[in-house]
């Protein structure tokens, strides 16, 4: 898992009635969606090398809802995302979509590296055998 993922996942929980999917939504698009993509990166150099990371993430949410109701529920989700990973979100732009009568809206938030979640250590063994039985006569 990565921290798109991440984000991806804890959207589609907050928001159950829009769907949203890494980069685009695929086949089958519903009226109200969204979608999470990797935008980019800002490095932090120091002595000619890099030395850090933030990885910039576009979150892209277009439905027909022209309140602000919605745009609250990713706000709430995105800071408290960035309140974990000690980063910062904004809201990028909202435009209203005459063609499709639509409003998109736009966020980025800044992920620190690493992308990838590190998977947690296993759990030692609460009750270890003190004495294992290794083979032969005895």
């Amino acid at each position: 898992m990565d921290r798109i993922d991440q984000i991806i996942d804890a959207l589609n929980q907050a928001i159950p009635a829009v769907p949203f999917g890494r980069d685009a939504m695929e086949d089958d698009t519903p009226e109200d969606w969204g979608a999470v993509e990797l935008a980019g990166a800002d490095h932090v150099i120091a002595d000619g090398r890099v030395i850090d990371t933030d990885w910039r993430v576009n979150v892209w949410m277009c439905v027909s809802e022209r309140e602000t109701g919605l745009e609250t529920d990713v706000g709430e989700v995105l800071a408290g995302l960035a309140d974990e990973w000690y980063s910062r979100w904004e809201c990028s732009e909202r435009a209203y979509l005459y063609d499709i009568d639509k409003v998109m809206w736009h966020w980025t938030i800044i992920v620190p590296d690493p992308l990838e979640i590190p998977e947690p250590e296993p759990e030692p063994d609460p009750d270890p055998d003190p004495d294992p039985e290794v083979g032969g006569d005895g």
